[in-house]
């Protein structure tokens, strides 16, 4: 059965722009949400039948429940008026401990814990972290400091002490 091309309620938008619009709309509400705040969206992914879409946020401190509920309830509004028809399955979260950082300003927050580094060569280094700004990060090693730049790191991330 081949898909409507323009539902009766879109006017002039057939569902592939429609869903364009609402992932556009999304987007810019992702973009503008956290701006001067402690607060940071990580990642955000929709399914491939964009019947979901996870939302993982981090914070300079960390994130509170209630940090992701303000923004399920405003990503949620926008879904309610937008005149997409499909219903959308949100889920609105931080990414767990072990989770790889995937950007740098996750790293401050983290200083005094173990990570595991993995470079782009392939190379791994353990170590607790010291410091990080900018430019990379410094752990300390059992063979002493060692300094990363983030460019050159494929994957960093907690290591938890079971």
């Amino acid at each position: 059965m081949k898909p409507l091309e323009t539902p009766p309620y879109s006017g002039e938008k057939t569902r592939p722009e429609l869903l364009a619009d609402l992932k556009e709309s999304i987007q810019a509400l992702l973009d503008g949400y956290f701006v001067g705040q402690d607060w940071f969206v990580v990642e955000s992914r929709w399914s491939n039948d964009a019947r979901k879409l996870t939302v993982n946020l981090d914070g300079d401190q960390g994130v509170t429940i209630e940090v992701c509920t303000g923004l399920n309830r405003a990503i949620g509004a926008l879904l309610d008026e937008h005149p997409w028809d499909s219903p959308v399955l949100l889920e609105v979260g931080s990414p767990g401990a072990d989770t790889p950082f995937s950007m740098p300003r996750q790293y401050p927050q983290h200083i005094g814990r173990r990570l595991q580094v993995t470079t782009l060569l392939g190379e791994t280094s353990e170590g607790t972290l010291l410091t990080a700004d900018a430019n990379g990060f410094e752990i300390d090693t059992k063979a002493g400091p060692e300094r990363f730049s983030y460019e050159q790191v494929r994957q960093s991330r907690v290591l938890l002490p079971f």
